[in-house]
């Protein structure tokens, strides 16, 4: 009887080097799986090199924009001939079947999961997404997924723009690579350099210019807004938004911008008024109430929050954002047993929603129903357990055991 063959390690025979942080793994890690599967790590690439893995945090572009020097090194020995291979974390991660423990790059991320690992305001994720910087991999009945490698790119650009390094520079150093490393020639069609203040800009399909935080860009030398204490109106103040000359805004859309605006300057009041006059010229319109809703939460006006909150799920039933925090403006309002639908009816739009599983836990367990409560901190904790606020569930969960 033939014996069968047994299987091989992937990286059996293989030589690895790595370049940049990688996120599922710390490098000690990284090189004892490398050697477990059969491989041999390399400190610095070779001509012997197989593969050259990119971590998905570490931007492997430098502190001055140029290539990291492992880059560098494989790009030279890719013009000489040599069969080394870039590839990103992600595909190291499936080459090897994913054998590893840690965070899986496969998964999709929530905006305000992604904010939280990134470091950003809370909305940020949301604002690159509107501006055209960031494409979802997959909306669930309005809820965004994002993948990690794309906005992790996206926020290392925009560190290095930040940290004054030009756009020319950014750009010489994605090209040399853009032919062999997928994720350059993706950033490249997407980011277009106009070489404006040293800075890197991108063209939306509109036309409209943004900065890679996502801030649209205006010309403010016509007109300067004035301070918010001067005696200027609303609609002053949202034409000086727009370098228009103290013109105020003459379309929904436009004042809807014009209140973005003034949520990116730190203005709640200025934008909640912008919200309204953009629901008063054009309508009820589910972002715009929503986005009102947040708005007034945020100045402590939980009431009014609520009432926009419940005019957004009207609007669009399936808006499993509006629902959770319906839910948290009425809890906030000591309304718990209102609160507790509304944080269900998200779930029930979408069952993997980790702020609407947190937010339930913590209604019920002033509610005195532990047990509901502990399924679903243990439910968050199976989808977000890198949270902030891990340390505080497991401490509930120990507490009511």
């Amino acid at each position: 009887m033939t014996e069968p063959t047994p299987e091989r390690d992937p990286l059996e025979g293989r030589v690895v080097a790595i370049t940049g942080r990688m996120a599922s793994l710390v490098r000690e890690e990284a090189i004892a799986l490398i050697e477990r599967l059969g491989g041999t790590y390399e400190p610095t690439p070779g001509a012997a090199t197989d593969y050259l893995v990119v971590g998905e945090i570490g931007w492997p572009l430098k502190a001055d924009g140029r290539l990291t020097h492992h880059l560098e090194t494989a790009h030279r020995l890719h013009a000489e001939g040599a069969t080394i291979e870039v590839i990103s974390e992600t595909e190291f991660l499936t080459l090897i079947g994913e054998r590893v423990v840690g965070k899986d790059l496969g998964r999709l991320y929530t905006a305000q999961e992604l904010s939280r690992i990134l470091g950003v305001k809370a909305g940020a994720v949301s604002e690159w997404v509107r501006r055209g910087l960031l494409r979802p991999a997959k909306v669930v009945n309005t809820l965004r997924y994002f993948d990690f490698g794309q906005v992790a790119s996206a926020r290392a650009l925009a560190r290095l723009l930040g940290s004054g390094v030009s756009s020319a520079r950014i750009r010489t150093s994605l090209k040399q690579v853009s032919h062999w490393w997928p994720s350059a020639a993706r950033t490249l069609a997407q980011l277009e350099s106009l070489g404006k203040d040293g800075r890197l800009y991108v063209r939306l399909d509109d036309g409209v210019l943004a900065e890679p935080s996502g801030q649209l860009t205006f010309d403010f030398d016509d007109a300067t807004p004035a301070p918010p204490e001067r005696s200027q109106n609303v609609q002053s103040l949202a034409g000086g938004a727009f370098g228009t000359g103290g013109c105020e805004p003459q379309t929904p859309e436009a004042w809807f911008e014009a209140a973005l605006r003034f949520e990116e300057t730190d203005r709640p009041a200025l934008a909640a008024r912008a919200y309204q006059e953009a629901l008063l010229a054009g309508g009820p319109k589910p972002q715009t109430t929503f986005n009102l809703g947040n708005v007034l939460f945020r100045m402590g006006r939980k009431a009014e929050a609520a009432q926009r909150f419940l005019q957004t799920v009207e609007l669009d039933p399936d808006h499993a954002h509006a629902w959770n925090n319906l839910g948290n403006a009425l809890g906030d309002l000591s309304h718990l047993g209102d609160a507790v639908p509304a944080f269900r009816r998200a779930l029930g739009i979408n069952p993997d929603y980790p702020d609407a599983h947190y937010n339930l836990a913590e209604t019920l367990y002033l509610l005195k129903d532990l047990a509901s409560a502990r399924r679903h901190w243990m439910r968050y904790m199976d989808l977000d357990p890198a949270s902030p606020w891990a340390d505080h569930v497991r401490e509930r969960l120990l507490a009511t055991e």
